[in-house]
């Protein structure tokens, strides 16, 4: 079933194969059962957002793309990324907008789902630049609601919802643009932001983090944190 334009994120845990070789199903289980409690499918269903996952990769949808819609998914891919974050799964992410295609199946009591669709690819490949634990907002998101951008804008900025950032990318590149401020969303205590306590968030659960790729990242997590921090003490 085809559907107009909606929001879409892509989000991708950090660290997944050193999760996944140095934990047993049992813990992997426990630990996802913290993740995904009742209160935030709950808060899924509230919001009106899809929500599909497979292996390292969770994908978020709207029903349309009207500033409420832009609001409910950024709300829920915030709360999703503090509460992984203070579980020890940090995530990287992006949101945008298009038309994606719908379809399920029943098919001799096997159930098939399917999304596709540009979007998808788009929030994929914004998603895997980065160098961070962070969501980018692509421009599109404003862009797609017309005269309602600048107030939009501003509306997710007052709710600290967003903020403009400089984004590590890949290849020591930076863009500026609008992000997800995540440490907005205060489900949980993060333990402060010094490098010490975001060391421990990505090495929770027995993850390797000697390699220079994963320091790198956790050292931009870090910057962001402290920017974050510098600005509300202004």
């Amino acid at each position: 079933m085809g559907q107009g334009d909606v929001f879409v994120a892509f989000l991708d845990i950090l660290g997944f194969k050193s999760l996944i070789n140095e934990n047993s199903n049992d813990e992997l289980e426990e630990l996802y059962d913290k993740i995904f409690s009742d209160k935030i499918f709950n808060l899924f269903k509230e919001n009106k957002v899809n929500f599909i996952s497979i292996s390292d990769s969770y994908v978020l949808y709207t029903q349309n793309n009207t500033y409420t819609s832009l609001l409910q998914i950024i709300s829920a891919v915030g709360v999703l990324f503090t509460i992984s974050m203070a579980n020890g799964l940090p995530l990287r992410g992006a949101i945008t907008v298009g038309r994606i295609f719908t379809r399920k199946n029943k098919f001799n009591k096997i159930n098939q789902f399917n999304v596709f669709g540009k979007p998808l690819v788009r929030a994929y490949e914004l998603e895997s630049e980065q160098e961070w634990a962070g969501c980018r907002i692509d421009p599109q998101c404003f862009l797609s609601l017309g005269d309602k951008m600048e107030y939009s804008i501003n509306r997710l900025i007052d709710f600290k919802f967003i903020i403009k950032y400089r984004v590590p990318l890949k290849d020591n590149v930076y863009s500026e643009e609008y992000v997800l401020n995540w440490t907005n969303f205060h489900v949980t205590s993060l333990g402060g932001t010094n490098r010490l306590n975001i060391d421990l968030k990505f090495s929770m659960h027995r993850k390797k983090i000697n390699s220079f790729a994963v320091k790198l990242k956790i050292s931009n997590t870090v910057d962001f944190l402290i920017f974050i921090n510098a600005i509300e003490a202004e």
